[in-house]
């Protein structure tokens, strides 16, 4: 357990060793949990699934499951500042190149 400060704000993470790698994991404080009944009157009670259910989710489960590759996942943000000429891109936030963006939009 440790904090971890980012963007000026103090986090709560799990620091463990993963295949080699340390990894961070965020996890709420202690205020920032709340009792969902308190907060949602609506909410529905527990449900028992039939095993019929229960096979049909685990089999839409399996027909949706892929094999992921990062690869084809990309923050195309980047290439839009560029396509858009932004100049100091690579040195702005993310925030930053979002409203840039915009604003050549506008």
């Amino acid at each position: 357990m440790a904090t971890f400060v980012m963007r000026q704000h103090e986090y709560l993470v799990a620091l463990k060793a993963e295949n080699g790698l340390l990894t961070l994991h965020t996890l709420h404080w202690a205020d920032e949990i709340r009792d969902p009944r308190k907060e949602i009157d609506s909410l529905p009670g527990k449900a028992k699934a039939s095993a019929k259910e229960l096979t049909m989710a685990e089999q839409l489960i399996e027909a949706l499951t892929m094999e992921w590759d990062p690869e084809q996942f990309h923050a195309d943000l980047y290439e839009k500042a560029a396509a858009a000429d932004i100049p100091g891109r690579s040195h702005m936030t993310r925030d930053d190149l979002v409203k840039a963006l915009s604003s050549t939009r506008a």
